[in-house]
């Protein structure tokens, strides 16, 4: 479920999709949620049409789920925003890494996974499993904590912010996304509730300007699933552009510098562009090949020396549905 435009007091509550969404969704925070509950407001028609019962249950959850009071307190849902993701169940945003009592580490409100925490077998599979192979899967499913929604493969009131690899596995599999233990990528972040937009192939490589594009979709506080080389260099027999691993890139540093999650470690990275910046990378300097990609792994940023050799050769831009 996702929505398109506003919905409540101010939004445009067109098309009727959208309010019969966010209907829906007070709902089922109705049931799961106490305090929202006491609140006094019963359940809604969903009829698709945006009256005071639908605005009102929707300043209800601002006051007693959000804690909002004052001119905050809008009736209002806007796509991707706060109220949005409290009743979709996305992980609520987080300025740095910090425990969570009953779940995984979170940073900027992404869940951090690390892949060799998990044992089951990837689809149908019977001899490769997350741990092993599950880099991709685990990227999306990261991605998904924040900006997912549920599709009709996801089990019955999982909210997004309780994703976990064995979980996401599942819907993938029931989704039919799998090709062998590898995924059909743009289809796994469909069934995830996200769009995904692929960047670059073996046989299109990136361009600098690429950079501008991975910029811009950054500062829409949205993700980008990256496919990164380290294995090999075309030197030593295998081309540069084939790709090893997926990391999930968040964020853009003031010093010029890319956040990004690696869940082969279950760590923060950061990776540097070519342009005016300094890449300190363990095989940017080797051969020429070797800087055909676009985002480079910093040496001694994340912990570990393969993200040393982190050469990013293809991306994809996520968004909500």
């Amino acid at each position: 479920m996702s929505i398109q435009n506003p919905v409540g007091r101010y939004g445009l509550n067109k098309p009727s999709s959208d309010v019969g969404v966010i209907q829906s969704l007070i709902n089922s925070n109705l049931d799961a949620n106490a305090a929202f509950k006491a609140s006094g407001i019963g359940k809604l028609t969903v009829d698709r049409s945006c009256g005071p019962r639908t605005i009102a249950a929707i300043e209800a959850f601002q006051k007693t789920v959000l804690k909002w009071s004052g001119p905050s307190v809008d009736g209002t849902v806007n796509p991707g925003r706060a109220t949005w993701k409290a009743l979709n169940g996305n992980v609520p945003d987080s300025s740095s890494i910090k425990p969570q009592p009953t779940g995984p580490l979170t940073v900027s409100g992404f869940s951090v996974f690390k892949q060799g925490n998990y044992k089951d077998k990837l689809g149908s599979q019977a001899e490769k499993s997350i741990a092993g192979y599950g880099c991709a899967l685990c990227t999306l499913a990261m991605a998904a904590t924040l900006i997912g929604s549920r599709t009709k493969h996801w089990p019955e009131n999982l909210a997004p912010k309780d994703l976990t690899p064995p979980i996401a596995n599942r819907i993938l599999a029931s989704a039919g996304v799998f090709s062998g233990y590898s995924l059909v990528m743009d289809k796994a972040a469909n069934a995830l509730g996200m769009d995904y937009d692929g960047v670059g192939s073996a046989a299109n490589q990136l361009k600098p300007e690429y950079i501008d594009a991975i910029d811009w979709h950054l500062s829409t506080k949205n993700p980008i699933a990256c496919h990164v080389d380290f294995k090999a260099s075309k030197k030593e027999g295998v081309a540069s552009s084939e790709g090893d691993h997926w990391i999930l890139l968040i964020g853009r540093s003031g010093d010029g510098t890319y956040s990004a999650i690696d869940p082969a470690y279950g760590t923060v990275m950061k990776l540097a562009s070519n342009r005016n910046q300094t890449v300190n990378n363990a095989r940017y300097a080797e051969t020429a090949e070797d800087r055909n990609g676009i985002l480079f792994g910093y040496k001694g940023s994340g912990g570990a020396a393969d993200q040393e050799k982190y050469i990013v050769v293809r991306f994809a831009l996520l968004a909500p549905a």
